[in-house]
């Protein structure tokens, strides 16, 4: 794995591990690396030592918030030195994403599909939807909408204010976006960024908070080679 800075056009680190990386997700301050087993979290400031390793349930699908008590359905989280676990699923977890604003917001979608669950870091559940099998989740800034995206070019999102209500479903949608990479947009919550990797190109899409349905497509733009080759990232508050 290469870490580069586009700024200063260089590479930061290199790293060798194991066995295939699966997913990689970072923050300001950290970036985590996921293995099949396994969970690595480095400090951008000292990458020559991780700071956390985790053995974890088998996550073939590179899920990066992870069991580290191996048992099947549940979610482990350590923060502010405490820690927490709760079964979230019956099944093995296949898909998990977190948000932040003012306190933590945690997705997860089990390995069998069809739910997706919004959790508090203590484990409260508070929304619950009808959503198939996803192959990425994310969280808006405001963790006011939650955007799903499927491997035959959809792409789901949820008002979480929704979620309390039984068979609840997505608000918005977006279609032939196949293989998407897709994340909120940084200053509007009602921007959705799309990357299509075997295109080469950058989609941006806006959907109406007030009445949802079909997002409308404002731009659609060819990204440099290189940038559309890189491993995508999952960004974290």
């Amino acid at each position: 794995m290469l870490i580069l800075d586009d700024f200063q056009g260089s590479c930061l680190a290199e790293m060798i591990f194991r066995s295939d990386i699966l997913t990689i997700a970072c923050t300001r301050e950290w970036i985590a690396v996921v293995l099949v087993d396994e969970v690595y979290l480095y400090d951008f400031n000292v990458l020559a030592t991780p700071l956390y390793r985790a053995l974890t349930f088998h996550n073939p699908t590179g899920a990066i918030a992870i069991n580290t008590d191996r048992i099947m359905g549940h979610v482990h989280v350590r923060a502010g030195g405490g820690e927490t676990s709760w079964r979230a699923h019956d099944e093995p977890i296949a898909r998990i994403a977190l948000g932040h604003v003012g306190f933590f917001l945690l997705a997860t979608v089990s390995a069998r599909g069809t739910i997706l669950r919004l959790w508090t870091t203590d484990g409260y559940r508070i929304a619950e939807f009808d959503c198939g099998s996803p192959t990425y989740l994310t969280i808006s800034p405001d963790c006011e909408w939650v955007r799903a995206t499927y491997e035959h070019g959809d792409v789901h999102v949820f008002r979480v204010s929704d979620g309390t209500t039984e068979g609840a479903t997505s608000f918005a949608t977006a279609h032939d976006l196949t293989s998407a990479r897709c994340t909120f947009g940084p200053d509007r919550t009602d921007t959705v960024i799309a990357i299509l990797p075997a295109s080469h190109e950058r989609v941006l899409l806006r959907f109406d908070e007030l009445f949802g349905g079909e997002c409308l497509m404002e731009s659609r733009q060819p990204l440099e080679p290189d940038r559309a080759m890189r491993p995508a990232l999952t960004n974290l508050p």
